[in-house]
């Protein structure tokens, strides 16, 4: 691995390499985002769910992270919030370069070279009123801070046009 981007508007991290590889024998499961490049750190493992975005064989693959991996990382302070905790290491047999060698694992976890945080507001897409026990139930397009909520923001209307 030369190099890496995140992007978590977008939820695509883009690992450079030195060569061209298979896309296709990449293995996202062999793929750890962590908050330092060495010692005890925080770190997530990538999901089966997290493919290549697109199959062409090259020497920079883009993958498009699951919903799961990307809510995980976002969810998580202590990792992937800047190109200061953002570094990526590879497990034994990541992938495989054209001559079907299998990438040997990192030694030292890469630094991203470029980051871009998440700038997308979350968006309410339902909610549920219960009357009976007087709950409120909001979901939304993404995972949000509970603790960043703010009651004063929001307006139970009777319809779309606030009549």
């Amino acid at each position: 691995l030369a190099s890496f981007s995140l992007d978590m508007n977008t939820g695509i991290l883009s690992l450079t390499y030195n060569e061209i590889v298979i896309t296709s024998t990449l293995s996202s499961s062999k793929v750890v985002i962590q908050a330092s490049s060495v010692g005890p750190t925080a770190n997530y493992t990538l999901s089966t769910n997290s493919v290549p975005a697109a199959m062409a064989n090259g020497s920079v693959v883009n993958i498009k992270l699951s919903f799961t991996d990307l809510e995980s990382l976002k969810l998580d302070p202590t990792i992937a919030t800047s190109v200061n905790n953002t570094y990526v290491s590879l497990l034994q047999g990541s992938v495989q370069d054209l001559a079907t060698n299998l990438a040997s694992p990192t030694t030292t976890a890469v630094q991203a070279r470029m980051f871009t945080p998440d700038t997308t507001n979350p968006m309410l897409v339902a909610f549920d009123l219960d009357m009976n026990t007087g709950v409120l139930t909001l979901q939304f397009d993404e995972s949000v801070r509970v603790s960043t909520f703010q009651a004063r923001f929001f307006e139970i209307q009777s319809d779309a046009g606030g009549v």
